[in-house]
């Protein structure tokens, strides 16, 4: 069970209503308790700085959706992370900062090591399914399905073979629907490399693979965040994705 992290007096006025607040306290540590404001104080200016933010005097308000997320369990290197994503769709308020890590708890990440390791899946994701519709003659940017139908795909078959069957559907009306009818009968078969699968295929269809496409997937670039709301949804829920 995750540890929160316990949110710690709320207060963070001006420094006289500081001391006046703790002026009469007995034994009260007044200079630890403007240290531990301050580096709270801080750690918003970051995020805020991260969200491309006014941040040389954070609101109220904002301090408060900070101490939410820190309470929730987001480290501040985590908070500031994801800030900087929806900050590079060209959002900049705390709304939208909040529906981007609602989507992070959602799928459990709250440090900064755990939503840099799943980006970085989805990375890999898109590059993948970006080389699949490459391979099977589609011109087009991956959809949701796209990505999903892979991650099926990747469940029982390589890489290498997805491939090949993607090959193999170039010309045919649905690409897609046609690799996934190979993928499923090559798996029923018995056959998980491509040699076996090019044998299958010639006999059944009379017709061999279309030469691979030397990579040409490279050729297609993305803006940082284009496709994200694909496979991520931080920031942007439109594209509905998720690994």
């Amino acid at each position: 069970c995750r540890e929160t992290v316990k949110a710690t007096n709320p207060s963070f006025g001006y420094l006289d209503s500081v001391l006046a607040a703790h002026q009469n306290a007995p034994g009260g540590d007044v200079g630890g308790q403007l240290t531990r404001q301050q580096a709270l104080r801080d750690e918003v200016k970051a995020m805020l700085r991260a969200l491309g933010a006014p941040s040389s005097n954070p609101a109220p308000e904002q301090i408060e959706a900070y101490q939410k997320y820190r309470a929730a369990g987001f480290d501040a290197a985590g908070i500031a992370l994801i800030a900087g994503r929806v900050a590079s769709r060209g959002s900049h308020s705390i709304d939208e900062l909040d529906r981007a890590l609602t989507r992070c708890v959602e799928l459990k990440l709250f440090t900064e090591a755990e939503i840099s390791q799943y980006l970085a899946r989805q990375q890999a994701a898109r590059q993948q399914t970006s080389q699949v519709l490459t391979a099977c003659g589609l011109d087009r940017a991956p959809t949701a399905g796209d990505a999903q139908m892979l991650g099926d795909w990747l469940g029982f078959s390589s890489m290498e073979l997805i491939l090949f069957a993607a090959r193999c559907a170039v010309g045919t009306q649905l690409p897609m629907r046609y690799i996934d009818r190979l993928l499923r009968n090559w798996r029923d078969a018995g056959i998980s490399d491509p040699e076996a699968a090019a044998r299958a295929h010639a006999n059944r269809t009379g017709r061999t693979a279309a030469p691979a496409p030397a990579l040409q997937y490279e050729q297609r670039t993305y803006r940082e965040g284009e496709l994200d709301e694909l496979f991520v949804d931080f920031g942007n829920e439109a594209g509905g994705g998720k690994p």
